[in-house]
């Protein structure tokens, strides 16, 4: 199974489970973050070419940017901690960025905001609002682990008052459309989508492709059609924060985006729609890739998949090669698929 097909494998995975179990999960009360040197981490920093790149390169290209995409495999650690990297060494330089995330939803925006910049109401002494805990409930990520993944990021966002912002469709509206066709939504549900203009046979064949694998074949049709479009809403809605966003600032202040790396990946999905909506805005697409050497990355112009007579661009234009997941090798992706469907047909 090409490498490129695991990030929507997990996020295919973790969609289920959090319908199977409620989103439920341990808290461990600790940020899941594993040692690592930052020389180590610097030294695998390559560029689409296969050049290795300095630290001093990476934040050159990063100042250089209007947008800069920190695409990562959702539940390795090492990619949160390179996502710190990275934005440290912008706010180091004196660079504030405004930073989006997928995991929240743009009508959370208003408490991200607050915990970031808020400064309390001069009309009640409450401050919930800047008080993490608090945060975390308000988002609905009280019983969520992945919160150990995002938190030192919003963390450093409140340090330096950097404007945070969520990017994806509310979670109830991409259950919906999982579910159901478009043209069954009300017409509330529906006002609160984004227009879908994107028109690519090669892409849309792609991407069923790749979704079929994503779930290990136990979609059918009619539910790869739906999640097609679901994704495509998505990117479209992710494309329109960050744009809002972006004429917020200066600049010299990106927009960060902290997302899996299969929304950005041959730069399609929220990259092509940005330009789509700003074709000046200047983008850097960086690909956190794990469980790989350099060696071993295909870093050929070729590199990206070719779907009929459209070859797509490689998957990222900087490449972050990071460790894997400590569980790859101990767990099969697809078993949870399996046992879905084995509960299902009981």
């Amino acid at each position: 199974m090409a490498k490129w097909v695991f990030s929507f494998i997990y996020l295919a995975t973790m969609t289920l489970l959090a319908v199977v179990t409620g989103g439920c999960g341990n808290d461990s009360g600790a940020d899941f973050y594993p040692h690592q040197d930052e020389a180590l981490a610097a030294n695998r920093l390559m560029s689409q070419q296969g050049a290795p790149l300095s630290p001093e390169q990476l934040l050159a290209r990063m100042q250089a940017s209007d947008v800069i995409y920190l695409g990562e495999t959702h539940d390795n650690p090492h990619h949160h901690q390179m996502q710190l990297l990275a934005l440290t060494q912008l706010v180091d330089a004196g660079i504030r960025p405004a930073i989006g995330f997928e995991f929240f939803f743009q009508q959370q925006t208003g408490w991200l905001m607050d915990y970031s910049l808020g400064q309390g109401s001069t009309l009640s002494p409450d401050t919930d609002g800047l008080d993490e805990r608090a945060l975390r409930r308000r988002l609905g990520w009280t019983h969520k682990p992945q919160w150990h993944y995002y938190a030192p990021l919003l963390r450093l966002a409140r340090q330096y008052q950097l404007p945070l912002f969520g990017a994806d469709l509310d979670t109830g509206l991409r259950l919906r459309l999982s579910r159901i066709d478009f043209e069954q939504l009300s017409s509330v549900e529906r006002r609160l989508l984004p227009a879908n203009d994107l028109d690519s046979d090669a892409y849309q064949q792609l991407m069923l492709k790749t979704l079929d694998q994503a779930h290990c074949h136990h979609a059918n049709d009619e539910t790869l059609r739906r999640l097609y479009t679901t994704f495509l809403l998505r990117n479209e809605a992710m494309a329109d924060a960050i744009v809002a966003m972006r004429a917020d600032l200066t600049a010299a202040q990106p927009v960060v985006v902290i997302l899996g790396k299969g929304h950005t990946e041959f730069d399609m999905g929220v990259v092509e729609r940005v330009a789509h909506r700003q074709p000046g805005l200047r983008q850097l697409n960086i690909g956190l890739a794990e469980g790989q050497t350099p060696e071993q990355l295909d870093f050929s112009p070729e590199a990206g998949p070719k779907q009929g007579e459209v070859q797509f661009a490689p998957a990222h234009s900087i490449y972050w090669v990071t460790e894997g997941r400590h569980h790859d090798a101990l767990q099969d992706p697809c078993d949870a698929f399996r046992k879905h469907s084995t509960m299902a047909t009981r």
